[in-house]
Order: C-alpha cells, then structure tokens, then sequence
C-alpha cells in the first residue's frame, strides 16, 4: 500500500507517494525543517520599526582609545548603513526621536517613549519594534515599557557600551542582532528584552552592574533568556513574571508618574532622607535598605511616620540582589510593604505603575509578587 502527499516548501513543491511508514518520517521531516527555517531566518516580510534616542551608541570620542566622548549626534540612518546585511533582509522604518544620553530622561520623556511604543504597535503592519538608547537607565526604561504595554509582538531595547569610533565598538552588532530578534518568532510572547553581546536578557531582570566593561549589562543572579549565534536565535527560558500582553497595567490610563523616590540607606544614616521626601509630596518611598532591607532605628522611625502619613513605604536591598520576604515583626506591623527580588530602581517604577491604579496595600504587595 502507497499514500501520496504534496508539501509546500517555499518555492519547492514535493510529492510524496510511498509507503506509510517511510511517508511520514519524510513528511515529518520537511514539516520540522520547515518550521527550522521560519524560527531560524529573518523574515524577509518583517516590518520593523526602530526608535532612536541617541545614547553612546550615537556618540564620537577625540581619540578612538578615550574613555569620555561627546554628547550623541549620529543619525541612526547612519548607523543602519553599516548593517546592510540585515537591512536588506527586512524591512526597516526608522525614526530620530532624540539625541541625548539616558541619564538626561525626565518622567515625561519615559511616558512619551511608551506612548510612542504603543502607537507604533497598533498598527498590525509592523511585526515588531526596536528602541536604541543610552545604556545608563536603559534598564529602567525596558521594564517601565515592559509594565505597561501590552502587546504579544518583541519590543527589544539595545544600545552600546563604547562610542562608534571606539576600537572595539559593540553597537553595529547589538543594533544588528536587536532586529535580528524583533524579527524572530522566539521573541513573540515574551516580554521586553535587552540585547548586548550576543546576549538576551529580560527587562525585569537586566541591570548594568559594570559600566566599565563591555560586558557591563547582565541578568545578576538570574540566567540570561538566550543568546544570539550568528543568525541564530536561542531563547532557553521565558520569563515566569507577569508582562506586556499578560499586564493589568496600561499607558494609556496613565496621565502622570506620581512621586516615588529610593533613599538608600548607609551606616548611620538619620531621617533627614525620609523627612525631605515626604515634604516634597512623596506618595511612596523605596526604602534601599542594608542587608535584607533594612535601615537605621532612626529612618525605620522616620518610614513608620511616613506611613502614617499616607505614604507607602516599600523595603528593598540596597545590594539589587537577593529576595525581600516579609518580616512580620516589622511589615505586617507597621504597614510595609516588600520588593521581593526587584532593585530598588525597578521597585520604584512599579511602585508608581502601581499606585496609579490603586492606594491598596494589599494589592500593591501583589504587584511585587506577579511583576
């Protein structure tokens, strides 16, 4: 007995006509090679939209060996030009938005960037969005955008870590390998991530740890999601936290960033912190504690009175590191509440996501566990 079938294969057509055993290894064969091909290669019908907000990656030093350089003024036009390899494997629509370094974004600037992220994806052409930027809050950025918008395409952030002149410069490489992964089904579905030397890393858990090293921007105790391999596309993990297309959270319901600050606490350190924010207007404080997040008996006083005050403390460890339980003798007793394995910076951003949906602490202790 003989059974006949007919694969298509891109531009090749195959008849099968054999016995049922040999069919199917066969049929099964073409089948997983072609689902190879279309998770491995660019899409050559990829839309892809790229956001450019200056950053090292835009930047010129003097000398190709300098450690400083000069504020960003090269045109990403400039920089895809160089990475013609993929330009011409997808396609590209690209954008200027800015010329400054991160460390210069306000809170508008962040809310801009998301609303920007979210208008660009409404548009069911584009596959796909990548945003280069300055690496110093690059990681703030991600995970603001990855809290609040929500989509199932890649959102993929990147940038450099040495200027474009410098000897050894990272970024035709990261930019290349960020639409290399915009581009990907692999990166469908899960979340914001970061690509640096031929890295991937989620935006909840990146962080630059070295900004010294070329290899500054890392997932600290938490494993990479994947690498990239010439034009291979590896995702080993996906993230376990809520984001993007799963997030209750919406930039479209948020008119303003309320005032959160981080106060990071030191050997000896008085209430002077603690007092200066809430009389600025503070609506929650990151309280970057030492150890397992905690603070001298002096700013503990100065956070309980807070509290009464109506403002939500949130403990944290000043190291990044590690995970934040609740000490019932301490949390539960005075109304705390704990940033599990956030840092303090991500503890803040969620913090203000947060309260722009509820006062709740209960609620906003969950948050900290899902996000």
């Amino acid at each position: 007995m003989s059974i006949s079938s007919r694969i298509d294969f891109y531009e090749i057509t195959f008849y099968i006509t054999t016995d049922p055993f040999t069919h199917r290894s066969i049929e099964d064969f073409l089948l997983n090679m072609k689902d190879y091909v279309n998770k491995k290669l660019p899409n050559n019908n990829s839309n892809i939209y790229l956001l450019s907000y200056g950053g090292t990656i835009a930047s010129l030093s003097e000398k190709t060996t300098d450690e400083f350089y000069n504020k960003p003024n090269i045109n990403i036009h400039d920089l895809l030009s160089e990475i013609s390899d993929i330009t011409h494997s997808v396609n590209i629509h690209y954008e200027q938005v800015a010329q400054i370094m991160s460390h210069e974004m306000t809170h508008n600037d962040l809310l801009n960037l998301a609303i920007k992220i979210n208008n660009v994806l409404q548009n069911n052409e584009v596959d796909g969005i990548v945003i280069t930027q300055g690496t110093n809050c690059i990681e703030e950025a991600a995970y603001f955008v990855n809290l609040v918008i929500n989509t199932e395409k890649p959102i993929v952030f990147t940038g450099a870590l040495r200027p474009s002149n410098a000897l050894g410069f990272d970024g035709y490489r990261n930019l290349y390998n960020s639409i290399l992964l915009a581009s990907s089904i692999q990166t469908r579905k899960i979340g914001v991530i970061l690509t640096f030397n031929d890295t991937i890393h989620c935006a909840r858990d990146a962080t630059k740890k070295d900004p010294s090293s070329i290899i500054g921007l890392s997932s600290n105790d938490i494993s990479m999601l994947g690498c990239v391999q010439g034009n291979d596309v590896h995702v080993s993990r996906v993230p376990k936290h809520k984001h993007t297309y799963c997030s209750e959270f919406s930039v479209d319901k948020i008119l303003a960033l309320p005032k959160v600050y981080v106060i990071y606490g030191h050997l000896g350190i008085d209430d002077i912190f603690v007092d200066a924010a809430v009389a600025n207007g503070a609506v929650g404080i990151i309280s970057a504690g030492m150890g397992k997040g905690y603070q001298s008996p002096v700013t503990t006083e100065a956070l309980i009175k807070a509290v009464k005050k109506g403002v939500v403390v949130v403990r944290c460890s000043r190291t990044g590191n590690g995970y934040i339980s609740r000490d019932p003798k301490l949390d539960d007793k005075y109304g705390f509440i704990v940033g599990g394995s956030l840092s303090p910076t991500k503890a803040r951003l969620l913090l203000m996501v947060g309260l722009s949906q509820t006062n709740d602490k209960d609620q906003l202790q969950n948050y900290f566990y899902e996000y």
